[in-house]
């Protein structure tokens, strides 16, 4: 049924963003006058892979056996996110927009994981020693049971019936990242601030709760998506919507004056600030806002679920498509 949808690259409708005739809104890109959604954005298996194979900014050019064609391929990145104003959103570190954890495949996936384990640990040398061992010891549990259901859903790809498999991994996710949402919430409890932390943290929670739509997805079990992208939306907004730049600048006030406290950066390789943090933040619960609309027209148009994801997983010329469906 792939015919009912198809991709097209976001620049095309880049005028009528800038006149006003169309505006994006998380995910989607929708009539200003009507309110009718145009279309879906979704990063592809090709933008997972350029994104996460930098070390620095998602937007530098490529240090290491680039090649004109990745090069060309990410400046085309730049100029999409860039356009239609999502850059806080990538600079987090924390992906694009839309699904795309089973598609940019469990190499990529570990990866992350593994840069955010890096950053917990080093982090860890300026913590109480006892409250450090306590604290690290549940966040590992939790990032390497991540890793774990992640990497088994990688290997689904290679059953000849997966669906249990998915569901499973999907149930498992779901009590994973409350305790990652917990190990969040604590963070925006303390006095101090740190970026580099929670930055992670929320990647970590990204990369889970898109992996458990994604299987349930590839399961075509499209109710129990609905049902998850609905109660993920509203824990967003539960867990980020009084975080305001001026309470953030606050903390990191206390952080600097604290002995041996400083100002941390990224992994991107600087601060993002604090503006654009909660630019960020607003971006992602938008973004988590819009995806039952994608379900929605996925089930609606009866669409399978595992050649949806296989089309964005093969797109080899586009890091970030719009999906249009033919209403």
């Amino acid at each position: 049924m792939l015919e009912k949808y198809i991709f097209e690259v976001p620049l095309r409708l880049q005028p009528l963003v800038d006149a006003g005739v169309l505006q994006r809104v998380g995910a989607i890109i929708k009539d200003t006058s009507s309110g009718r959604i145009v279309a879906h954005m979704q990063q592809t298996g090709m933008g997972q892979q350029l994104v996460g194979s930098l070390i620095g900014s998602p937007f530098n050019v490529l240090n290491t056996a680039s090649s004109l064609v990745a090069n060309a391929q990410l400046a085309g990145l730049k100029r999409m996110v860039e356009g239609l104003q999502i850059l806080q959103y990538a600079n987090l570190g924390v992906g694009l927009v839309g699904m795309g954890v089973t598609v940019a495949g469990f190499a990529i996936v570990n990866k992350k994981l593994t840069r955010i384990e890096k950053t917990v640990e080093e982090l860890s040398q300026t913590m109480d020693r006892n409250f450090a061992q306590l604290y690290l010891n549940q966040l590992y549990r939790d990032l390497n049971g991540i890793r774990g259901v992640l990497e088994g859903i990688e290997a689904s790809k290679r059953l000849s019936d997966p669906k249990g498999v998915l569901i499973n991994a999907a149930s498992r996710l779901s009590e994973l990242r409350s305790g990652v949402r917990g190990h969040i919430e604590y963070q925006l409890q303390q006095n101090t601030f740190d970026e580099q932390l929670f930055t992670q943290l929320t990647s970590a929670l990204l990369l889970c709760d898109n992996a458990r739509l994604e299987s349930y997805i590839l399961a075509n079990e499209y109710d129990s998506a609905h049902f998850s992208a609905t109660a993920v939306a509203g824990s967003y907004a539960e867990l980020f919507d009084d975080v305001t730049p001026y309470d953030l600048g606050q903390k990191r006030r206390i952080s600097h004056r604290q002995p041996g406290g400083n100002i941390a950066a990224t992994p991107m390789g600087k601060p993002v600030g604090d503006q654009n943090i909660v630019t960020a933040l607003r971006d992602i619960t938008d973004a988590a806002a819009t995806q039952p609309f994608l379900i929605e027209a996925l089930d609606r148009k009866r669409i399978s679920g595992p050649e949806y994801m296989a089309s964005l997983r093969d797109e080899s010329t586009e890091p970030l498509v719009l999906v249009r469906f033919d209403e």
